[in-house]
């Protein structure tokens, strides 16, 4: 049942999900409102790296933190900075990446900056 439950919810959710823009930190906030919230998170997040390795993106995979259930609690720290609801996951996973890897605090708030004001950044020029 608890299952049926949760599988009903994650259809509830991706029908009022809007996929023309891309999920950020406001996104990421919303799971929040469904009791299987930390699941639907998880769901997320394993999907973002499944579709790095049916992608292929072999070159870019080590840009982005190993998965642990750990990296829910980073990201919902990361988006506890209304700063940063703006930036999408996919850049706030860059972003915990540089933070776990031992980046300067320096290089990690430069990057911040050019992704709070819009700039996009190409993964594969920063290998």
């Amino acid at each position: 049942m608890r299952r049926f439950i949760f599988i009903l919810v994650i259809f509830i959710f991706f029908e009022n999900f809007s996929f023309s823009q891309e999920a950020n930190g406001r996104t990421w906030r919303e799971f929040n409102r469904y009791l299987e919230a930390k699941k639907i998170k998880s769901a997320f997040l394993k999907g973002f790296y499944e579709g790095l390795l049916i992608y292929n993106y072999k070159d870019i995979k080590n840009l982005f933190p190993s998965y642990s259930e750990n990296l829910i609690d980073l990201l919902n720290k990361f988006y506890s900075d209304e700063k940063n609801l703006n930036i999408p996951i996919t850049y706030a996973l860059y972003i915990i990446g540089l933070q776990t890897r031992g980046e300067s605090k320096d290089k990690i708030e430069e990057y911040l900056k050019k992704i709070r004001s819009g700039l996009r950044l190409d993964f594969k020029e920063l290998k």
